[in-house]
């Protein structure tokens, strides 16, 4: 297991299947993955992405990171890009407790606090 974050009915992980990179989403209980074709070995980057639309995973790709420049408002579902020069995103989080038991959760650096137009999620009650 590489990353992973949920439970049995909502979450997604990142890990090895016969030494192969998959990349699982779990909704409502059903998984769906992608999975590369063939085994890698030694140091790799694994990038995954999710979106309404689509989920993609890629190993080592080519893909030179983007712009920070009007990043809250472009469209990235196309392929798996990233606006980290080095390629991993870890993005400091705000926690804090609401008066009325709720949690509020915002992602502190701008450029992740909205999601973009390919990220917008709409949850039922």
């Amino acid at each position: 297991m590489v990353l992973a974050q949920g439970g049995d009915r909502e979450g997604y992980a990142l890990h090895f299947v016969d030494g192969k990179a998959a990349f699982d989403v779990r909704i409502d209980g059903k998984v769906t993955r992608v999975m590369m074709k063939k085994p890698v070995k030694g140091l790799n980057r694994l990038q995954a992405t999710l979106n309404r639309k689509t989920m993609s995973l890629s190993v080592n790709a080519n893909i030179p990171p983007i712009s920070r420049v009007g990043i809250q408002k472009r469209d990235l579902s196309h392929t798996a890009q990233t606006i980290n020069q080095r390629g991993t995103t870890i993005v400091p989080l705000e926690v804090r407790p609401m008066a009325n038991g709720d949690v509020t959760i915002r992602a502190k650096d701008p450029d992740y606090a909205t999601p973009g137009p390919d990220e917008a999620q709409q949850f039922l009650d």
